[in-house]
């Protein structure tokens, strides 16, 4: 009887333990643990012409080297929002004060960390992750040193680097329309989000300086093509959505995942030209982010209530930027995925922005209505700091 009994448990455990893998292998595949599934990053890379101005530093970090500069070279220094933008404020006057070994092994071999650490007693661990800089690094990149590189060939090699040495994420990219008229503003997708990176690394490596720069509208773009609406900008282009192009192993298309997290990167070295002036267009699109229909049927305009738009800009520019965000952060841009009864979190979308060449509110505000941070960079080693410090904050 004994043995029955022992013969007959262990054949249960079997049989759960089976169970217990099926049940992770469909974890796996729907998404209930988010951590496993691929997020869907778009960057928004800026082609303007000002990308093709030759005034980046091409001489990369160097540990060793002191820099002068309006830092503390040993302090650590962390990115926050004080209510009404981003700064870098001290978080210790001394690298020697950081106890969390893995925290100051980044900062003193590449100048930067993101990572969780205590801001109390400086060790490992805590509720939030971190974006620290040490003041050497942050005098580097605000110093200039080394002959000169453009804009765009430094911005290509960084994120050309980026994508060969992120896996598990969904890389896409998008660029400014030519804007040489009204009849071709806001932006295009060259790149859909895929774990393929052979389209986006060729997209990035063609990416060509011209033109305005629309960065509201192509926000609004980005939105369209995340939703899988028809696009604003381009005649005849109706998007799908990545939430909805996920693969598997052997290229077989998976339903869409609940737990799929959606990011913009929107990256520039200017403020918004030719971008929503209700004054400059004949043909509507501008009344769509000004105050038509949107996404879900709403409209975009002062969407934030600052009211500071249009705002007062050359060039047509416009301040919508923030408002965009905002839009698609709030909203769940693509409520009719998943099955009757099933658990769907909102799918919106985060964005992060970086100034490169440039600091700006609008990018600073950008960031926060939109729920991410927002980075500076002068330098090809500040744009990889900020890119990577991007990455490990979504990761």
């Amino acid at each position: 009887m004994k043995r029955y009994t022992h013969l007959t448990v262990a054949i249960l455990l079997v049989i759960l333990a089976a169970a217990a893998s099926l049940r992770a292998e469909d974890t796996e595949i729907y998404g209930v643990v988010s951590n496993s599934i691929p997020p869907n990053v778009l960057v928004i890379f800026d082609t303007s012409g000002s990308m093709a101005t030759e005034d980046v530093p091409g001489d990369p970090y160097e540990p060793t080297t002191t820099y002068s500069g309006g830092s503390t070279t040993n302090a650590v220094y962390e990115r926050v929002w004080n209510g009404h933008s981003y700064q870098w404020n001290l978080f210790t006057n001394s690298i020697n004060n950081i106890a969390c070994s893995a925290v100051k092994s980044d900062l003193l071999s590449i100048g930067y960390a993101v990572d969780k650490i205590r801001a109390t007693n400086f060790t490992c661990g805590g509720t939030k992750k971190r974006s620290l800089r040490l003041g050497n690094f942050m005098n580097y990149d605000a110093s200039g040193v080394g002959l000169s590189q453009s804009r765009i060939s430094v911005a290509q090699q960084v994120l050309t680097d980026l994508i060969y040495q992120t896996n598990d994420v969904r890389f896409g990219m998008m660029v400014f329309n030519f804007n040489s008229t009204d009849d071709n503003s806001g932006g295009h997708l060259v790149a859909p989000c895929s774990a393929d990176k052979a389209p986006l690394l060729a997209a990035v490596a063609n990416a060509s300086p011209s033109g305005w720069t629309p960065l509201a509208e192509t926000l609004a773009e980005a939105g369209l093509y995340c939703a899988g609406k028809p696009s604003w900008f381009n005649s005849g282009v109706t998007y799908t959505s990545p939430m909805t192009t996920n693969k598997d192993a052997a290229g077989n298309l998976l339903p869409p995942m609940p737990c799929q997290k959606n990011y913009v990167i929107l990256m520039t070295d200017g403020e918004p030209t030719y971008d929503g002036d209700t004054n400059a267009y004949t043909d509507g699109r501008v009344t769509k982010l000004v105050g038509g229909t949107y996404i879900n049927g709403d409209t975009i305009g002062d969407y934030d209530g600052d009211g500071s738009d249009p705002g007062s800009y050359g060039m047509y520019g416009s301040d919508y930027l923030d408002d965009v965000a905002k839009y698609l952060y709030d909203n769940d841009l693509n409520s009719s995925l998943g099955t009757v009864g099933e658990s769907f979190e909102k799918q919106n979308v985060v964005v992060y922005t970086i100034g490169f060449k440039t600091e700006q509110k609008l990018l600073s505000y950008t960031a926060q209505n939109g729920g991410g941070l927002y980075y500076t960079a002068n330098s090809a080693s500040g744009l990889t700091a900020a890119f990577d410090e991007i990455i490990a904050d979504i990761a």
